[in-house]
Order: C-alpha cells, then structure tokens, then sequence
C-alpha cells in the first residue's frame, strides 16, 4: 500500500509537503467524519424544517438557527474523532513525509536510537492536547449525540 501511494504523490508533487500529508490524513478520516454527520443529519425529522419554514424562517435562518444548534453535538463528535485520528495517524507521516517528519515519527526515531527521555518528554507533549480537548468536549462522546440529539 505505502509504495503506490509515495509513487503517486510523488508524481503529483505532494512528497514531503504538508498538502500532501493533509490530503493523506483526509483520506482516513473523511469517511469516518461523513458517516457520523450522515448519521447526525439525517435523524433530524423533515417537519422540523416545514415548521420553520411556516413560521417564516429563511433558508440561512434555519440552518444557523435551527439545524447548527440541533445538530451541533453530532458535528463536534465528527470533529474530536477526527481530529484524534489525525493526530494518532503514524503510517502516511512515515512514509510520505521522511525528510520532515512529523511528532509520532519524531518519537518513533527517538525511542529507536535510545533516547529514552527525549521519547518521554516527546510522548507527553503529544498527549497533552488528547487529553486536554478530550475532556472539554467529553460530553459529546455519548452515542445518543452522535444522533444530533434528537430523542425517537
């Protein structure tokens, strides 16, 4: 797998940029971030949309004040998993970016030559911003929200 995908981005130019990592990080987490919006999306019921409409709410209207807020715990669970996904991801930093490598190879190096307490200190600052925007936004976590909060 890892050959094919340097081959192509080395073709397109991507090799060791942060394009193309990004574009690499998307490809895992896209899918995973569009079926739980599917999923938020559509459990919000159609006559939630006909009521709005009746009581005179514009297109835009509805979707900031209507849809973002019902739909708001379902998009921030997208968003932390996501971003945890990005953030844990090793295998295409490894193998598309080499030459500057990102913190999880840069612990991985490190940890390899032996450099046990720069692999420590590495491994804490890494986990700091999990552990921090994990428990800020730990209610959302729940299944029930991955729904966009609407009870059946």
């Amino acid at each position: 797998m890892g050959v094919p995908i340097s081959a192509e981005f080395i073709r397109l130019g991507l090799f060791d940029t942060i394009p193309g990592l990004a574009f690499a990080q998307e490809l895992v987490t896209l899918p995973l971030a569009v079926f739980i919006l599917q999923g938020t999306f559509s459990s919000i019921p159609r006559e939630i949309e006909y009521q709005a409409k009746i009581d005179g709410a514009s297109t835009l209207s509805y979707i900031l004040k209507v849809l973002v807020p019902t739909t708001s715990p379902g998009i921030i669970a997208a968003f932390l998993i996501s971003w945890m996904f990005s953030w844990d991801e090793f295998t295409y930093a490894v193998i598309l970016s080499p030459i500057h490598p990102t913190w999880p190879v840069e612990i991985y190096l490190n940890i390899t030559r032996g450099n046990i307490l720069a692999a420590i200190a590495f491994s804490l600052v890494f986990t700091i911003p999990v552990i921090i925007l994990t428990i800020l936004l730990q209610k959302y976590l729940r299944g029930e929200y991955l729904t966009g909060g609407i009870k059946s």
